[in-house]
């Protein structure tokens, strides 16, 4: 079952792979990594209520899990819950601080919050880290509270990196333009 699950799952035959999955744990519910593809496969096909209900089973099992915790925060995101997406975020963040895809989540939940200043104290720690994700989300923070001086200082800086993709460049160059 677990190979018809991955196969189906690779051609992109999400419902035949849930179906397969679940005969898997059906069988065997000592693996919970079949929990986890199901949840991330409900979450594929848009059933986000699916998806938190596997994922959740998924972390009873694995306790404090970081894949499990972002999808468990990304369908609470989907479902329009944010505050619950945050709770976990937020709990992701304190057991994993300085993981990138907790950071780079929690700063685009605050932002989308307009919690800017905390978005931007989680983007300027991703900046200081090396990350390019932490750069835009601080110069889109500067942005939205009117420091202009500050996001066109940090857009210049990103445009200048001569390993961005180019239509990154493009969008970045026409930030710089709108902003002077």
């Amino acid at each position: 079952y677990m190979l018809k699950a991955k196969e189906n799952e690779i051609k992109g035959r999400y419902i035949d792979a849930i179906s397969f999955y679940k005969k898997a744990w059906e069988i065997n519910k000592k693996n919970p990594e079949i929990l986890y593809r199901l949840s991330l496969l409900h979450f594929k096909i848009g059933y986000y209520k699916g998806a938190e209900k596997y994922v959740k089973q998924f972390l009873k099992i694995q306790k404090k899990d970081l894949k499990g915790l972002l999808l468990l925060s990304k369908s609470y995101e989907k479902m329009g819950n944010l505050k619950k997406a945050k709770i976990v975020l937020e709990e992701a963040y304190f057991l994993y601080p300085e993981n990138k895809d907790v950071l780079e989540n929690l700063g685009k939940l605050y932002e989308k919050e307009n919690a800017l200043i905390v978005a931007k104290d989680i983007y300027k720690i991703l900046s200081d880290m090396g990350y390019l994700e932490g750069k835009l989300g601080l110069a889109r923070v500067y942005e939205k509270l009117n420091d202009k001086k500050s996001a066109l200082k940090i857009y210049r800086e990103i445009y200048q990196d001569p390993n961005i993709p180019e239509n990154l460049r493009t969008k970045i160059e026409n930030k710089i333009i709108s902003l002077e």
